[in-house]
């Protein structure tokens, strides 16, 4: 699609804003935000305040601040009230919103008839961290996006296909990216291998947050079954203490071999230990693509991963794939540690990927085009009418009989 000339002015809604310190959504913000910002766009990026941080600005976007309150299971949709009221008040051209959960704001833009889009991310009724209130309320705001936005955007294929063969609803496709590992000196990379440990490609590797969906207890079980002469990183953490995060830490302490740092937030740091890991052990099993799959892949590193369809279509297939148990991971990972051929043609084959499809660039001129075409004065995209809320409201009763999902024995 040929580009216009005229600037937008660009509102992105529902993230934890920037700089990116946290997940998929807010890395996106950042990385599709100073490039749009860069090629002459008006972006405006609603973020929360941590500490005593006050930006105006950030890498030529614009920062506003929204207040929060001390009640975490609304916080996060109280802020997206507030920051699409905002948006409403400065006349954004586009309001991208981030996250089904905040998708009740998708109301007010379309009462006052403002042209928007949303990434509902994946499929969060599934996550097992989520009591039974919090999945049927993640079914209840699925079920708003698929009705109420005209403009869905969804992350892989299979989100894209979710939505269309459930709801019979249209998405466009728009994946996130991930940048090549900047290059330090030699120097800085023994120092920071030698702070955890470490020695180059002689540990396993996965970054992930302490929840059942991302399986790092299975990582854990799996590499004591394994018996190698290895050592596990299991970089990230939880929120809170869960009896989950507990196990965690108790399997952990069955041997020295297992390293569990925390929360990382260096990026050169983490480049350094991805690039120099054996393999990448990725767990997530709910979602579409994973910010953390494609940096393991732009690391040039062999990855397993948990056979799920996102995954599988992430990597083009490009590495070792195990169901959820012990005894599949553990195979995979004597395979891979008996210096398996296949480990590096897999890696390179992702890398090529990376490079081709899954880079910022692309993925910020696909969100450029889809807000120029917005932008555009069609009235069918305007959104569609209230009667879809009784759509919605009348499917209740079928929400209220979700099953907390199953958990399978390691």
């Amino acid at each position: 699609m040929e580009k216009q000339a005229k600037a937008l002015k660009i509102a992105l809604i529902g993230t934890r804003g920037v700089p990116a310190r946290h997940g998929g959504f807010e890395t996106c913000a950042e990385e599709i935000g100073w490039r749009l910002a860069e090629r002459g766009h008006q972006v405006i990026v609603y973020s929360k305040r941590y500490k005593k941080e006050h930006l105006s600005s950030y890498r030529g976007m614009q920062v506003v601040y929204i207040p929060r309150l001390p009640f975490k299971g609304i916080e996060t949709l109280f802020a997206a009230f507030l920051s699409a009221l905002h948006s409403l008040f400065l006349k954004c051209d586009i309001h991208m919103v981030f996250d089904s959960a905040n998708s009740p704001v998708l109301y007010l833009f379309n009462f006052f008839r403002k042209k928007y889009a949303i990434n509902p991310d994946g499929l969060g009724w599934k996550r097992e961290k989520w009591g039974r209130i919090a999945r049927i309320y993640y079914k209840w705001v699925e079920h708003i996006v698929a009705h109420f936005s005209p403009n869905i955007v969804a992350d892989s294929k299979a989100i894209s296909n979710y939505y269309e063969n459930e709801y019979h609803a249209q998405s466009t496709v728009i994946e996130y990216g991930a940048e090549l590992p900047a290059t330090v000196s030699k120097e800085q990379e023994e120092m920071i291998l030698a702070k955890y440990g470490l020695q180059p490609y002689s540990y396993i590797l996965q970054i992930t947050r302490f929840e059942p969906e991302n399986n790092p207890l299975l990582t854990i079980k799996a590499f004591l079954a394994a018996q190698t002469d290895l050592k596990l990183m299991i970089i990230g953490g939880a929120s809170k203490k869960t009896p989950y995060a507990k196990q965690i830490q108790q399997e952990a302490e069955r041997t020295d071999k297992v390293i569990l740092p925390g929360f990382i937030y260096d990026k050169d740091v983490l480049n350094v230990i991805w690039q120099n890991s054996l393999f990448y052990v990725h767990g997530n099993s709910v979602g579409g693509t994973n910010p953390a799959l494609l940096q393991a892949m732009a690391a040039g590193r062999p990855i397993a991963a948990i056979d799920c369809v996102f995954n599988r279509e992430t990597m083009n297939n490009n590495g070792y794939f195990f169901d959820r148990s012990v005894s599949s991971l553990a195979r995979i990972i004597q395979i891979i540690n008996n210096d398996n051929l296949d480990a590096k043609q897999y890696a390179a084959n992702n890398l090529k990927r990376i490079e081709s499809h899954y880079n910022w660039e692309r993925i910020t001129n696909l969100y450029e085009n889809l807000f120029f075409e917005l932008s555009l004065p069609d009235l069918s995209k305007c959104g569609k009418r209230f009667s879809k809320w009784f759509q919605i409201t009348k499917e209740l009763p079928f929400l209220c009989r979700i099953s907390k999902p199953v958990v399978q024995n390691a």
